[in-house]
């Protein structure tokens, strides 16, 4: 996965689109009530520096599936407000929307400077999950002040300090590390594993060339080496023991 600037007019028009669509600007408001953007308001958002605006894309591939976006930049303060929008609903429940959450974090944290960013979520939006994974912290509820079709939700606010990403970083949750080692049995073996605990082993899920493959999938996805001293079974033996095999690793790179 990548983050990339919208720069081309094509990028542009396909934000553009995520965000007409209402089953995501129904989560949104750039203020005022106003949840649906044009074109043009979006190049201005971006060229007044108070807005920081990414696109991800797929695993090994250059092409955009969702938003990521910092709003109302205060460098004074140091502070912004983040949402997230997985465009393509294809890769959904792959952790992707949590990974990128985390990268834009490393940018307003590390090269934006800022102290504190903000986010609020629907109380039926999916992204409460992916705020509670990355480490932002429950602030309060504002009560019945988010219409979606007449009806009205509360908005769940959350708050995430520099210096506590900055304790987290480079590890992501245990959780979101299972959906990621998940997802590349997916990708790698074309296999869906049923729980984070199903031993690999004693299922006959994982046999000796799978191993390899599963080994050269790990390695590419979380840019990790393993070594022969690291073969060992129980370190692979289910999801779960290869997420903490992993988050070792990268915790000693």
């Amino acid at each position: 996965m990548q983050l990339k600037s919208p720069d081309s007019p094509d990028d542009l028009r396909l934000l553009a689109g995520w965000l007409a669509e209402k089953e995501n600007h129904q989560w949104l408001d750039f203020g005022d009530g106003r949840q649906v953007v044009s074109l043009e308001w979006l190049k201005m958002a971006m060229q007044r520096g108070t807005c920081a605006i990414r696109l991800f894309t797929a695993d090994h591939d250059d092409r955009p599936i969702g938003v990521t976006a910092l709003t109302n930049i205060n460098i004074h303060f140091r502070t912004a407000n983040y949402w997230v929008i997985l465009g393509d609903k294809a890769y959904a429940r792959r952790g992707y929307a949590s990974r990128a959450t985390e990268a834009m974090l490393t940018i307003g944290f590390s090269e934006l400077g800022l102290r504190a960013i903000h986010t609020w979520c629907v109380d039926e939006n999916p992204s409460v999950g992916v705020a509670e994974r990355v480490g932002f912290r429950p602030m309060g509820r504002q009560r019945q002040c988010h219409y979606i079709d007449g009806r009205p939700h509360d908005r769940l606010w959350f708050d995430l300090l520099a210096s506590e990403h900055k304790r987290r970083s480079p590890m992501a949750d245990a959780s979101t590390l299972r959906e990621q080692v998940a997802d590349v049995f997916l990708r790698s073996l074309n296999l869906d594993v049923p729980s984070p605990d199903t031993d690999l082993f004693e299922t006959g899920l994982l046999d000796s060339l799978a191993f390899v493959e599963l080994l050269v999938g790990i390695e590419r996805e979380f840019s990790v080496t393993t070594s022969v001293e690291d073969l060992e079974v129980d370190n692979f033996r289910s999801i779960a023991r290869i997420a903490e095999f992993v988050a070792a690793r990268m915790a000693s790179v």
